[in-house]
Parts: structure tokens; C-alpha cells; sequence
């Protein structure tokens, strides 16, 4: 599954530590604070998942 640009930067922005910025810039690409949580989640949890993996 690949993710869209704007995902893909979220992610490493949470990869390097600034999940309150990552925050911030999905909430500008998805217009609402909750579905900027909800996504931010849902992409944290991918990061794990990747994490897992690779190990």
C-alpha cells in the first residue's frame, strides 16, 4: 500500500519527532482538527507496523 505525498511527510515529520507539527499539517491538507487526529493515528500506526517488520 502506498501512501499519498502529503501522508509521506507527515510521516517522517512523527519519524523525526514533531508529531505536533505533523499534526498542523495534515489538519491544513484535511481541513478538521478531528480527522487530522484520526489520520495522524492512523499513520503513527503504519509507522509501528513498519517498524515491526523490518525487525
Amino acid at each position: 500500500v502506498g501512501f499519498m505525498p502529503y501522508e509521506r511527510r507527515a510521516m517522517e515529520l512523527m519519524k523525526v519527532g514533531r508529531d505536533k507539527r505533523a499534526l498542523k499539517y495534515v489538519k491544513a491538507r484535511l481541513g478538521s482538527h478531528q480527522r487530522a487526529k484520526k489520520k495522524r493515528d492512523e499513520l503513527q500506526a503504519a509507522i509501528l507496523a513498519q517498524r515491526k517488520a523490518h525487525k
